[in-house]
């Protein structure tokens, strides 16, 4: 069924989300999320970013919702009756002190590790994506326009939203409004207090009352996004100081005089040498960060310390 849902899901999901489908990689959102954060402050373009947290998402799906969705999408009845086999048989036991309690019958919710579920959420977060489209033809809601047709509004990883608009009160107050309809529909509720927003070209006193207001907490002007520092100027060697900051406490964990040359070296090319890659497939590296990454990984193949200086053998 999975891999059936996987070869249907590119041509009903929409570009706005970027999980679990085929030739869309999870660096597309900071990719774009960062340059529209650029843009933004050029233009002195006064805007809202609003982050949102999805409390248990995967275990808060309603059945009775993701079915409609499905029918919605043109399945099948074969094909929703096998998916809500799925759920309505499964059954499961809490381990008291090392022993499973009795069985007992799931009531809503996907179920982890299962190869549908991503696919099923995915699909879910898709009505969402309508809803907020309907809003933003309504004028509800209003998105943030780059051009003359271009216009964004969301980005969407999985349960990872963020809600990009003009900034104003009645703006901010109208994509609660369409979330608290998602939630009475799906089951998803948003935890304001994990939510985060962020004002761009707008001051701090206002942001912050703004959150208040609403429950939220501040976002600072740089942020990570999936893992990706966004809202910095990352051709300048000082945004890159958490990465090298990582790459040296990984090395600080391991005792370098103890691990014999091929120990050193497969660790460097397995591990260590790969934890930089995920930042560096975004942004292009200052030299002189390079450099250091470099000087430190070197020290480390050497079995000198981080704070001492050993001499180089082979070139």
């Amino acid at each position: 069924m999975a891999k059936r849902l996987a070869m249907v899901i590119n041509d009903i999901v929409s570009d706005t989300q970027s999980a679990f489908v085929a030739n869309r990689h999870i660096l597309d959102g900071p990719f774009i999320l960062n340059e529209v954060l650029q843009w933004c402050k050029r233009k002195k373009k006064k805007s809202m970013f609003f982050k949102v947290d999805f409390a248990k998402a995967y275990d808060s799906v309603r059945w009775d919702f993701l079915i409609d969705v499905l029918e919605a999408f043109g399945f099948g009845s074969t094909w929703c009756k096998w998916v809500r086999g799925t759920f309505c048989h499964a059954k499961g036991s809490i381990l008291v002190n090392g022993s499973p309690s009795s069985e007992f019958q799931f009531q809503c919710g996907l179920k982890q590790g299962d190869p549908l579920s991503p696919f099923l959420f995915i699909l879910v977060m898709e009505s969402l994506h309508l809803s907020v489209c309907r809003a933003v033809n309504d004028r509800l809601f209003t998105g943030i326009r780059l051009h003359d047709s271009i216009s964004l509004s969301h980005l969407f990883y999985a349960d990872d939203a963020l809600f990009i608009g003009e900034w104003s009160d009645v703006n901010l107050r109208g994509i609660i409004q369409v979330l608290n309809c998602f939630r009475l529909a799906s089951g998803l509720h948003i935890n304001l207090n994990k939510s985060q927003l962020l004002g761009v070209g707008v001051q701090q006193h206002v942001v912050v009352d703004m959150a208040n207001s609403i429950g939220c907490s501040v976002m600072q002007n740089k942020f990570r996004y999936l893992g990706v520092m966004v809202g910095e100027c990352m051709s300048r060697s000082k945004p890159w100081d958490d990465v090298v900051a990582k790459l040296k406490a990984r090395l600080s964990k391991w005792k370098a005089k103890t691990l014999s040359i091929g120990g050193r070296l497969t660790l460097l090319k397995s591990v260590l040498g790969a934890s930089p890659l995920y930042n560096m497939s975004l942004f292009k590296v200052p030299k002189g960060v390079l450099k250091d990454m470099e000087s430190i990984r070197n020290n480390f193949f050497k079995g000198a310390n981080l704070s001492e200086k050993k001499i180089t053998w082979v070139a």
